[in-house]
């Protein structure tokens, strides 16, 4: 009996920190989210600011920038939307991790408790901007 208690007693630590980590590179996910969705949103001053650069740092004369806003402007949509779908895949390694961390705890849980976990891991979720199931 002393052994099974003692084998609990891990087993409440170990859940206890694999939940801690899993918690911290969710807050890390969203962090990030936020900071790129920012750099490499739908901002127009920022297209417009990098070409400047861009134009600067080459020296265009004036014939070059009107052909080269162009060829830039062509590439800008695609360029935007695989951002977009960088950044929506980079979380997934992270879900998926979370997910297989959630389906070994509630294996552990009594039926009461299952429910209980699950309402925990939605409100995580939507806390640490993953609001996705």
């Amino acid at each position: 009996m002393p052994n099974e208690r003692r084998l609990k007693g891990y087993a409440v630590i170990a859940v206890t920190f694999l939940l801690g980590v899993a918690t911290g590179g969710g807050v890390a996910f969203a962090s990030l989210q936020h900071h790129y969705a920012g750099l490499f949103g739908d901002r127009p001053e920022m297209e417009r600011r990098r070409f400047g650069a861009l134009a600067r740092r080459l020296d265009l004369d004036d014939q070059q920038r009107r052909k080269l806003k162009v060829v830039v402007e062509k590439y800008v949509e695609d360029r935007r939307r695989l951002t977009r779908e960088m950044f929506a895949q980079c979380g997934d390694k992270v879900k998926a991790a979370q997910d297989a961390l959630d389906k070994d705890v509630k294996a552990e849980l009594r039926p009461d408790q299952v429910s209980r976990y699950e309402a925990l891991a939605k409100e995580r979720r939507d806390r640490f901007g993953f609001g996705r199931p």
